[in-house]
């Protein structure tokens, strides 16, 4: 009996060891490391986009590290910090990279967007994004590099149809003062030929108001001699050296001096008795040396009254 009775702890002990051993041969008990992830975020902060409390924060981050999110998965071994001074530390570098991904993608959008409006012939948000060039990429900053070139052939392009359409206002003759302030940073040259391209608008532009000025004195019964139609404001609207200005110049001599001139010149010779009340005209077609039969014969009858007199 009393052997027996020995034999009960023993067995005991034996019982409680096979628990233990049990106990610790089984699985591993712990978190996951989304949860510990989460968890972290919860108490120390540094998110890296995982939304809702901690358990969907939790349930968030195993769903993107399956997507294969860069971020989450940079994440992961941040969570192995307990401190929140080290963890938030181990996140910090997460952060800034994930804000210059974002940086360069709004960058990268806005050059896209831009390159669209320059095809579009919107050309100031090109220039105001070539001047602050810190963060431009190489290939960002190559382009702009050659980007005053570019606005000038593009405006000029329009321009040059618009002066030959003879089609010219406002507009474009102060888009052309724009283009050439892009056309001397290109080169001499391109800026000396954007200088005369904008003086030939110029004088379409004052070809076409000469031109209603004649139109609305033909419709008189006696006309008057347009003082903008007398042949050295004409030399001066026309002063640029180019083969436009010299063929404009012969357009406003025709409007003025053969289609106004002539019918003013026609109207007031025989009325003269005192003195030369045509002495602009008289004096431009001396100077054009006209060869129009009509008006030399009203020449020769005004040169009593024009020609200065011999002393």
């Amino acid at each position: 009996m009393r052997t027996r009775s020995r034999l009960y702890p023993v067995m005991a002990l034996g019982v409680v060891a096979t628990v233990v051993m049990s106990a610790g041969c089984g699985k591993k008990s712990g978190k996951s490391a989304c949860a510990k992830l989460a968890e972290q975020i919860s108490a120390c902060g540094r998110n890296v986009g995982l939304e809702g409390d901690e358990d969907e924060k939790e349930a968030d981050c195993k769903k993107k590290l399956k997507a294969g999110d860069k971020d989450v998965k940079e994440a992961i071994p941040c969570a192995r910090h307990e401190k929140c001074s080290a963890f938030r530390k181990c996140m910090q570098a997460i952060s800034e990279r994930r804000r210059a991904a974002r940086r360069k993608a709004r960058l990268e959008k806005r050059f896209a967007k831009i390159k669209a409006e320059l095809k579009a012939g919107k050309h100031y948000s090109a220039t105001s994004f070539c001047k602050d060039d810190e963060k431009h990429t190489p290939q960002m900053k190559k382009w702009c590099g050659g980007l005053n070139k570019r606005l000038t052939d593009s405006i000029t392009a329009k321009l040059l149809k618009a002066r030959d359409a003879m089609k010219v206002g406002y507009k474009e003759t102060s888009a052309c003062d724009t283009m050439l302030g892009y056309a001397i940073k290109v080169s001499k040259k391109a800026g000396d030929d954007a200088g005369k391209l904008c003086q030939e608008l110029k004088a379409v532009k004052d070809y076409l108001y000469l031109k209603k000025q004649v139109e609305e004195q033909l419709k008189k019964a006696t006309p008057y001699f347009s003082w903008s139609c007398h042949l050295d404001k004409i030399k001066e609207k026309t002063e640029v050296n180019t083969p436009f200005a010299r063929k404009l110049r012969k357009m406003m001599v025709q409007l003025c001096y053969y289609k106004l001139g002539k019918k003013v010149f026609a109207e007031k010779v025989p009325k003269m008795k005192w003195y030369c009340s045509v002495k602009k005209l008289y004096q431009g077609y001396k100077e054009l040396k006209v060869t129009d039969a009509e008006i030399l014969k009203l020449m020769d009858q005004a040169s009593k009254k024009c020609e200065p007199k011999k002393k």
